[in-house]
């Protein structure tokens, strides 16, 4: 897979460096390019990026290029990623994903109608981790709707979601209450969106 990266920054260092450590022959580190007014031979040589574009127009219109990475300033994600996608490139982008919803979208539907790869490059999402992290967050919230029983939660004892208390509410176990439901999830601070909030849209 022949990777064009656009942006040569600490991120683009990082990433580059870490493709390198991988040794993977299917991954090849084809092209970069920056911005206008900046030369990136420099950052080329170093990492064993095989090709300097002069612009991110070049990058993208080159057919030898798979998959363009995008390691730029927050303010130009979507531009640039619209502009992978428009040209038939498969895209990872790095956080955030878009400045608003409303971009999100649009980059969400236009991967959708051509069929192409989009992903956020947030990396927890792809740790071992996130699946030991899922399992147990499916454990607990068995254990806690069904459960029956007390269970000790920050000092304080509750039945199972159907009959729990709200802390500082007045209320008592048995209130018939759903009102903190999800909190041993929470407690276990796991709440973090990175870990178990999904890593942003991936799309064939």
């Amino acid at each position: 897979m022949n990777i064009g990266i656009c942006g040569t920054g600490t991120i683009a260092s990082w990433t580059s460096d870490i493709m390198n450590q991988l040794d993977d022959p299917s991954i090849v580190l084809y092209a970069c390019a920056t911005a206008p007014g900046f030369d990136c031979t420099e950052f080329a040589a170093k990492y064993g990026w095989k090709k300097v574009c002069a612009s991110y127009e070049e990058l993208m219109s080159d057919p030898a290029v798979d998959l363009v990475y995008i390691a730029v300033p927050n303010t130009f994600h979507y531009d640039l990623c619209k502009q992978a996608l428009n040209a038939g490139k498969a895209v990872l982008v790095e956080k955030p994903f878009a400045i608003n919803d409303t971009q999100a979208a649009e980059l969400i539907a236009l991967a959708e109608e051509k069929g192409l790869f989009l992903c956020e490059a947030l990396w927890p999402s792809f740790l071992p981790v996130r699946k030991a992290i899922d399992e147990e967050i499916t454990a607990l919230s068995r254990e806690f709707f069904h459960g029956g029983h007390h269970r000790q939660t920050d000092g304080r004892r509750y039945r199972h979601a159907g009959q729990c208390a709200v802390p500082g509410s007045g209320q008592e176990p048995g209130a018939g209450r759903r009102q903190s439901a999800g909190r041993r999830a929470l407690h276990v601070g796991l709440h973090d969106r990175p870990l178990w909030g999904g890593g942003g849209v991936r799309l064939r």
